[in-house]
């Protein structure tokens, strides 16, 4: 459980408006509602929320899976989006841990640091224009990355900070976390990323970020993850009251595909993967090891074993939002992936 009042506590001594701070790897329902709500995000007035597209945008295929208590008291429109926001988050975390440790191997080459760099939290006055024809010079200003802190403070006890619960981070988004985000699969719609969920129909241009080319990505909503990210934050320094944001059996369920997908030997032989998940249970064997997991409303209940190595692991209630139950996970995936698998039984979660 994250100690939100203590991690403000801590933030506190940072002095006003800290450049890298401590966050919780899961985020407050009152940080993500603060991002849904933050305007100016591409046009003066406008609202992060409504560039998400409907919770029911695709009505052929199932509707998302949403925790009860942001439904009932969000409707299901804002709790979506709050989901949406949420694995945004993750995905922000991940790919700023990705790259600092890349940064710990390889130094600060200009590869490494052009990721490093924060983007615009707002749009520029006026707002963004609609089309290329509209964009100005200010327009290019603004949409260009600065330089910000991405390493703590020295003087400060960092230490303090539990890092299973939390983590040290910058207080403005970075490029690698804005990329990853946009990659994160949805814990609400299973195989749907971040960037599928937003309705790039809305988005006006933005240069440097808008699709020119049929080489160009296609980048805009990394000003919609950095405004989240903004928001959020502002909302972790300010307010007092933080809810723990919630977890039911399908995100339990999604986030445990995530990681069982990472290895592929085992599968060989279990081509119905995919369109098995998600798992309520699912146990596999190879000829050296044997795994078995159950999704329940407190997290997952998991063990494995591999006895070329004689290792066993096992938890209970493991929620994988947590890095270190997912890398305890993974170290059991990497271990079944060493042989083929030689059976398989799963249980869908519906």
């Amino acid at each position: 459980m994250i100690d939100y009042a203590k991690l403000r506590q801590f933030n506190a001594r940072l002095g006003d408006a800290p450049r890298f701070l401590g966050l919780p790897v899961v985020p407050s329902v009152e940080m993500m509602l603060a991002a849904a709500n933050r305007s100016g995000v591409y046009r003066p007035g406008d609202r992060l929320a409504d560039y998400i597209v409907a919770w029911d945008f695709e009505p052929d295929d199932k509707p998302p899976v949403l925790p009860t208590a942001l439904e009932e008291a969000h409707g299901r429109q804002m709790a979506f989006v709050l989901c949406v926001l949420a694995d945004a988050w993750a995905g922000c975390m991940k790919g700023f841990r990705e790259w600092t440790e890349r940064r710990g191997r390889e130094g600060a080459t200009p590869f490494v640091a052009s990721w490093l760099r924060a983007l615009p939290t707002a749009c520029p006055e006026g707002g963004w224009p609609e089309t290329k024809e509209a964009a100005t010079a200010a327009h290019e200003t603004h949409a260009k990355s600065a330089d910000t802190r991405t390493v703590p403070q020295d003087g400060f006890g960092w230490w303090e900070l539990d890092r299973n619960a939390t983590w040290p981070g910058p207080s403005l988004c970075l490029g690698i976390m804005a990329l990853r985000a946009r990659q994160r699969e949805t814990t609400t719609l299973l195989f749907g990323s971040f960037e599928e969920l937003v309705d790039h129909a809305k988005l006006p241009y933005v240069p440097g970020y808008t699709k020119d080319h049929y080489f160009d990505d296609e980048e805009r909503s990394a000003m919609l993850v950095s405004a989240m990210w903004d928001a959020a934050v502002q909302e972790l320094l300010e307010s007092e009251t933080h809810t723990p944001f919630p977890v039911e059996d399908q995100a339990h369920a999604a986030l445990l595909v995530e990681e069982l997908s990472h290895g592929r030997r085992y599968r060989e032989n279990w081509s119905s993967f995919y369109s098995d998940a998600p798992f309520r249970e699912a146990s596999v064997t190879t000829a050296q090891a044997r795994f078995h997991a159950a999704v329940g409303p407190n997290g997952i209940d998991w063990e494995g074993e591999d006895m070329e190595t004689g290792t066993t692991i096992g938890r209970k209630g493991a929620d994988l939002r947590y890095p270190h139950e997912a890398a305890l996970l993974r170290t059991m995936v990497d271990l079944l992936d060493r042989h083929e698998g030689t059976g398989h039984t799963s249980v869908p979660l519906a």
